[in-house]
C-alpha cells in the first residue's frame, strides 16, 4: 500500500542526507566528534529503499495491535520525536525505510519485538516502531535487537508514546554487527503520571551510536540504566539525555561502560529542565571502566537547568581502572581470564538494571554474563 506520509518522510530524508551534518556542533570543550563518524560514509552515498520491514512480533494480540504504519497512517504519528532533518545519519534511515511497524499495548502483558532480517541489498537497513502504551496500563517489553546482519548500515528507531499513568518495564538487549557502524535511538513521551523504568545491555559494533531522549508530561517518572561492554576493537558512543518539559517530574539516569584492552567507549548526555519542567528532580550518574591497557574511554554528562525552582538537579561522572595485579589475583584462584573480567565488573553493570521488574532483571543478568564469557 502506498504511503503519502512515508513517502514524503522518504523526500526529506534524501533532501536533508545531502545538506546537513552528522551533528549540529564540531569538536568544544564539551561536545564533540566521539562517534567516529567517517566510518558512516561510504553506507550513505546513495541509499535504496529496504525491501521489509525487519521486525517480528510475540505476544498476546488480543491484548496488542500490530500492524505497518502505511494501513493506519492517518491514525498514527511518525518523525514527530525523530526528524528527518536533525542529522545526517537520521536522514539517511529515513531515506530507506520501508515501512514502520506500530505496537499499541492495549493491556497489561508481556511483548517482544525482535529485529529480523532480509532487508533487502540497500546500504542501509531501516527499522523503525511507533510504540504506543494506553493509559492506566502496565506492561513489560523486550527489544532483541542481536540478531543483525553484518553487510549494511543497521539503524533501529523508537518513537514510543506513554499514556496517563501508563508504567512500562522496557529492556533493550543489543548486539550490534562487529563489521559495520550501526545507531539505534529511542525517544518517548510521557503523559502525565506516566512512569518509564528503562534498561539497556549491549555492546559496541565497528562504531555504535546510541541516543535516548525522554520528554516528560506533569509528575512523569523515568528510570533509565544502561550497562554496556566494549572489547575485541568494537565501539561504541552511548548517549542518553531526558528533558524535562512538564512539571513534577523526576527522572534518574545512570549510564555504566566496560571498557576492555582494544575498546572504546563513552558514556555520556545531558539531563535538562525547562522552564515549564518546574519543580522536578534529576540525577545523572555516568562512568566508564578501564580493564587492561589501551583502552579508551570518555564520560561527559551534562545538566541544564532553565529554572531556578527545582527540587533536585545534580550529575556524576566516575572513571576507573583494574590493573593487571587484580586479574592475576582471580585467576590464581583458578579462574579463567574472561571469568574474572566478568567477576570484577559483573556488580557495577548489574546495578543498573535493578529497577526492572524481576523477569526483566533476569533476562538481563544472563545476557550480561553471555557479553563475558560467549
Amino acid at each position: 500500500m502506498a504511503s503519502e506520509a512515508l513517502d514524503l518522510l522518504r523526500f526529506k530524508g534524501r533532501d536533508a542526507l545531502n545538506r546537513i551534518d552528522y551533528q549540529k556542533y564540531g569538536d568544544s570543550p564539551t561536545v564533540k566528534y566521539y562517534t567516529k563518524w567517517k566510518l558512516f560514509d561510504k553506507y550513505l552515498v546513495n541509499p535504496g529503499i529496504c525491501t521489509s520491514i525487519g521486525l517480528m512480533v510475540k505476544s498476546d494480540f488480543e491484548k496488542v495491535g500490530i500492524w505497518k504504519y502505511s494501513a493506519h497512517e492517518d491514525i498514527y504519528p511518525i518523525g514527530k520525536l525523530i526528524r528527518p532533518d536533525e542529522s545526517k545519519v537520521i536522514a539517511s534511515h529515513f531515506a530507506s525505510l520501508r515501512d514502520s511497524l506500530v505496537v499499541e499495548i492495549r493491556d497489561a502483558g508481556d511483548t517482544e519485538i525482535k529485529i529480523g532480517d532480509g532487508l533487502g541489498s540497500s546500504s542501509i537497513h531501516a527499522r523503525h516502531i511507533i510504540l504506543i502504551v494506553e493509559k492506566r496500563i502496565n506492561a513489560n517489553i523486550i527489544i532483541d535487537a542481536t540478531n543483525y546482519e553484518n553487510d549494511a548500515l543497521e539503524t533501529l528507531f523508537i518513537e514510543g508514546y506513554l499514556g496517563k499513568r501508563s508504567k512500562v518495564n522496557l529492556l533493550v538487549l543489543n548486539s550490534p554487527p562487529s563489521g559495520t557502524p550501526s545507531i539505534n535511538i529511542f525517544r518517548f513521551a510521557l503523559d502525565s503520571h506516566a512512569s518509564l523504568n528503562y534498561g539497556y545491555i549491549g555492546s559496541g559494533g565497528l562504531m555504535h551510536h546510541q541516543d535516548d531522549l525522554f520528554i516528560l508530561g506533569e509528575k512523569a517518572k523515568i528510570m533509565a540504566g544502561a550497562a554496556f561492554v566494549s572489547h575485541r576493537g568494537r565501539k561504541i558512543d552511548y548517549v542518553s539525555s531526558v528533558i524535562h518539559e512538564g512539571p513534577g517530574g523526576e527522572s534518574h539516569l545512570s549510564s555504566q561502560g566496560v571498557i576492555f584492552e582494544d575498546g572504546y567507549g563513552v558514556a555520556r548526555g545531558m539531563a535538562k529542565i525547562t522552564r515549564t519542567g518546574e519543580w522536578s528532580k534529576t540525577v545523572y550518574e555516568a562512568g566508564v571502566v578501564l580493564l587492561g591497557e589501551g583502552g579508551k574511554g570518555y564520560v561527559s554528562p551534562m545538566l541544564e537547568i532553565d529554572t531556578g525552582n527545582v527540587l533536585e538537579a545534580r550529575h556524576e561522572a566516575k572513571e576507573a581502572s583494574f590493573g593487571q595485579d587484580q586479574l592475576f589475583y582471580l585467576m590464581s584462584r583458578g579462574l579463567n581470564l574472561e571469568e574474572a573480567k566478568y567477576l570484577l565488573t559483573y556488580g557495577l553493570l548489574s546495578s543498573k538494571i535493578s529497577h526492572l521488574s524481576e523477569g526483566l532483571k533476569e533476562i538481563a543478568d544472563e545476557y550480561i554474563k553471555k557479553l563475558f564469557l560467549s
